[in-house]
């Protein structure tokens, strides 16, 4: 709709539910926890970031996420860029910090 003009960029994403990965790995900023989820005291900035995002946007998160852990154990023996690659093709939006490199840029 926002490419052929008939919705603004501003309301590009309103009333949408975005499916997003987030980093929950010790010394992410996001503070889950498997039993109880989300962190109500302290979501970490990550969560209040998405929420301040899709307050202004229109969208909502929190009911279609997926969290990921450092991907280097034994149970996945991935690197991070594996990670990145995977959550790029199968989230609307991933929130991490990616450090950019040569390997990442010639993926595009």
């Amino acid at each position: 709709a926002f490419q052929n003009g008939t919705v603004e960029l501003k309301d590009a994403l309103r009333g949408m539910n975005l499916n997003v990965l987030v980093g929950a790995y010790n010394g992410s900023y996001f503070n889950y926890d498997d039993e109880t989820g989300i962190d109500a005291a302290y979501p970490g900035i990550a969560a209040s970031l998405m929420d301040e995002l899709a307050e202004r946007a229109g969208f909502t998160w929190r009911s279609s996420f997926g969290i990921f852990t450092d991907p280097r154990g034994a149970a996945f023996n991935e690197t991070w860029t594996d990670l990145l690659t995977w959550g790029v093709e199968n989230y609307d939006m991933n929130v991490d910090w990616w450090a950019s490199n040569a390997e990442r840029l010639s993926l595009g």
